[in-house]
């Protein structure tokens, strides 16, 4: 089965619309996988609530036992889904989640719930019948030695949205602004497709693509898909440039031409110039290519920006051993261990909102190509060394364009404290502070854009909106809101 999937990844991804079509074409049945489930996580809290409250009963009885977290059932309750003997855990799977002994049923979630769960499966309607899907064939490496190996390309899976109803023909609209999506480390573009879908909503044209060895574009390790293995970090910046050069630019350019006109070519003088929103790994991948070639950027929107990965050591001792571990020759094994994992992993410190974390569960379940475990010690050293180069430098070229930074206060995958250094920086460098802007939400978790409504979400996917949509940076007055 691995092999199979790897084949399917590695031959340039024929099959990934059959498969979006065929596992997501019933909306009943994404629905129910999501309501299960939401009650899943519903009732790991209802089953933690009460061992808290006999564990405190316990301890005032003079027995030492503490209670357990709800994120440590969760734990274990994914170390028991990946038995592959247990047909209660198989029984679970196939049911979105929830097993039978559940005490809650759907009757129980409360009408926000269902208006959000409703939500989120229209938009993956959306997502599936409005998207355009095409390949892009990339190196999988740029060093000389790799490049004499015949089976040396990688095709990146894209997507777009374009506003008028001649998406197959490849005009866009005229007057509608254009916006690329840039996932993070080990997610798919599957799961922005209703943030894509407020912004094609807004009036823009998305574009957006899975990077190289992950979600739904091919890998470098057939043997195990699930590992995020990478030569080098511009690999991504290069991948970037190739589908803005053979996608996005002759999209946006050929806007100017109707009839049976010929496309302007990408390399036209009048540059096809797009707004970025990025999200962790992509804030990176976008600043590079930016520091490349600013002139086809218009805005940049960065979500937790990876400046400053979080590590169980110092980034500097763990750039070390990650490069020791290279050099020996076992760079492109899994950080955290070779062993392939479902999709019900628990998603710990990602989101407070167990409905958008139950609903990209879902996707990865239904859509099983998708799921990446670990990094390998490679991708590790290649972002570190990056994202700290990046920190020292800071080019001056990505400080003059308008940025939205937006950190999040309880962030346990990058550390906020550095991108509000890094903030900083670029405004003593920038010839235009006032539109480097920051907004920092104190009790959010990393993945803003799937955060509970009431403590991010909705302030974060209006204040995108909003700065994409906003004239010309002289006409704008300076902006800095802390702590919302």
């Amino acid at each position: 089965m691995v092999l199979h999937v790897a084949l399917k990844l590695k031959g340039g991804g024929y099959t990934e619309e059959y498969m979006i079509r065929e596992m997501l074409k019933s909306k009943e049945e994404v629905r129910n996988k999501i309501s299960n489930r939401v009650l899943h996580w519903m009732n790991l809290e209802e089953a933690a609530a009460c061992q808290s409250a006999s564990s405190q009963s316990a301890s005032s009885l003079g027995e030492k036992e503490l209670p357990r977290s709800h994120y440590e059932m969760a734990q274990a309750d994914a170390e028991l889904e990946d038995d592959d003997g247990d047909d209660s855990i198989l029984e679970a799977q196939q049911n979105g989640g929830r097993s039978s002994s559940m005490s809650m049923s759907i009757t129980d979630l409360d009408d926000a719930s269902i208006e959000m769960i409703d939500d989120i499966t229209d938009a993956i309607s959306w997502y599936r019948d409005h998207g355009v899907a095409q390949t892009i064939s990339v190196r999988a490496s740029q060093r000389r030695r790799r490049r004499r190996k015949k089976n040396n390309i990688i095709r990146l899976n894209c997507r777009y949205f374009l506003q008028n109803d001649e998406q197959q023909g490849g005009n866009a609209a005229a007057d509608a602004p254009s916006v690329v999506v840039l996932t993070g480390w080990g997610e798919s573009h599957v799961k922005y497709c209703n943030f894509m879908r407020r912004l094609f909503n807004a009036g823009f044209n998305v574009f957006t693509y899975d990077h190289r060895c992950q979600g739904l574009s091919a890998r470098l390790r057939l043997d195990n898909p699930q590992v995020t293995d990478i030569y080098r970090f511009d690999d991504y910046v290069d991948d970037f440039l190739t589908v803005h050069s053979e996608l996005i630019a002759p999209i946006l350019l050929s806007k100017y031409t109707y009839n049976n006109s010929t496309c302007t070519d990408a390399s036209s003088s009048s540059p096809a110039k797009i707004s970025v929103v990025a999200h962790s790994m992509g804030c990176l991948i976008a600043l590079k290519a930016q520091h490349r070639n600013r002139a086809i950027f218009d805005k940049v929107a960065l979500v937790c920006p990876m400046f400053e990965p979080r590590t169980p050591y110092p980034s500097r001792v763990t750039l070390w051993l990650t490069r020791a571990i290279s050099w020996v020759g076992r760079g492109k094994l899994g950080a955290t261990g070779e062993k392939l994992r479902g999709p019900w992993l628990p998603q710990i410190g990602i989101t407070h909102c167990h409905i958008r974390r139950s609903a990209w569960e879902v996707m990865r379940s239904m859509l099983p190509d998708i799921i990446v475990s670990t990094p390998s010690f490679r991708f590790l050293r290649e972002i570190l060394r990056n994202s700290l180069h990046f920190q020292r430098t800071m080019p001056k070229s990505v400080c003059n364009t308008p940025t939205l930074v937006l950190t999040a206060g309880k962030d346990s995958y990058v550390d906020s404290d550095a991108t509000l250094r890094m903030v900083k920086k670029m405004r003593k460098k920038s010839s235009m502070s006032h539109w480097i802007q920051n907004h920092h939400y104190s009790d959010a978790y990393h993945d803003l854009l799937d955060e509970e409504s009431g403590i991010a979400r909705d302030h974060v996917v209006g204040s995108i909106v909003s700065f994409l949509s906003m004239p010309a940076p002289e006409q704008v007055p300076s902006a800095d809101n802390r702590n919302l």
